[in-house]
């Protein structure tokens, strides 16, 4: 017998609906248009569309009231279990970029670096930080992070979770929960 498996690839979550979720969920309370949040992402608006809709499949967000809300604990776990195993870190030589992961807020300020650590970055023109380089989950987050500071704290989160150690992954969880889940309404959480 020949058994074959078809997946649709336009179905299946891609990095970009990750930036452009995180993004969603920054944008709480805000009146925006897919052609806004692919400009704000560094995408066409056909490629924020079909992201939204990669993410209203996934259930990952929602439409309510004519507002685009996130399903915040599934967002979490999809962030906490699913990202780190999908979207495995890249790592390459030392230069220069902007700090993620431990190295960078809102985990910098509540960790201390062990000796010898070395900062991990998204290699950007004119970085600031000279350490290892991640690549980031998509080629346009650390454009995007660096013109939204909330935005570029969960890429930061999220590359915690990709790279970092128990006590990382941790608080890294811990901040989203707070971040995504404990601001949700009611609705929100129990959507499913």
């Amino acid at each position: 017998m020949n058994y074959r498996l078809s997946l649709n690839d336009s179905k299946m979550l891609k990095p970009h609906d990750v930036l452009c979720v995180l993004k969603i969920s920054c944008l709480h309370g805000q009146e925006w248009t897919l052609r806004d949040l692919g400009k704000m992402v560094g995408l066409s608006g056909s490629e924020a569309y079909n992201s939204s809709k990669r993410l209203k499949a996934s259930g990952l967000i929602y439409e309510a009231s004519g507002e685009v809300k996130i399903v915040g604990r599934k967002l979490v776990d999809f962030i906490v279990y699913g990202i780190p195993a999908v979207y495995y870190p890249e790592r390459g030589q030392i230069t220069r970029g902007m700090a993620t992961g431990a190295s960078a807020s809102p985990l910098s300020e509540r960790l201390q670096a062990f000796d010898g650590d070395i900062p991990l970055v998204w290699p950007t023109a004119g970085g600031k930080v000279r350490g290892e380089t991640l690549v980031p989950i998509y080629k346009t987050a650390p454009a995007a992070a660096a013109a939204d500071g909330k935005l570029y704290e969960l890429l930061v989160l999220v590359d915690a979770l990709r790279t970092g150690r128990a006590r990382e992954r941790k608080l890294a969880t811990e901040i989203l929960e707070e971040r995504l889940v404990g601001r949700a309404q009611p609705a929100e959480r129990a959507v499913s």
